[in-house]
């Protein structure tokens, strides 16, 4: 099994404290590996500063099922897209709504799950479900 099948399978597995650490371990592998290796070094940021994150402090399940249901479809969509050989544009998008998806979750200084929840449905005007395409940052 190849490191981004595994990652894609960790995927499946959650967001985890262990598993987080193993995918970040995968996505440096890949980046080393890869003759671009901007994406996995992306992942492998994001995996590890969600596992800092909840290193050391008691982890509400409501705080974890949050950041799962914000961050896993987007890094599941990325892989799919790094397997299917999609071109560099569909990537790049892709990996924008990795990288928004965590700016919101982490890019805040809230620490209360509910209160994260009424910022982002306040703040965007839409409800967590609904997703991030065609999301547009602009630069800080």
């Amino acid at each position: 099994m190849t490191n981004l099948q595994q990652l894609r399978e960790r995927l499946g597995k959650g967001f985890y404290l262990d598993n987080l650490y193993e995918m970040a371990r995968l996505c440096k592998s890949l980046a080393l590996g890869a003759k671009s290796p901007v994406l996995f070094f992306f992942m492998e940021h994001i995996f590890l500063d969600v596992a800092r994150h909840w290193e050391d402090k008691p982890l509400p399940v409501e705080e974890a099922k949050l950041v799962e249901s914000f961050l896993l479809q987007p890094l599941e969509d990325l892989v799919e897209g790094i397997e299917a050989n999609a071109s560099s544009e569909k990537v790049l998008n892709l990996l924008k709504r990795d990288v928004s998806a965590y700016l919101i979750l982490f890019g805040c200084s809230l620490i209360r799950v509910g209160a994260l929840n009424i910022q982002v449905s306040d703040a965007f005007g839409m409800g967590l479900d609904e997703g991030f395409a065609g999301w547009d940052f602009p630069p800080h």
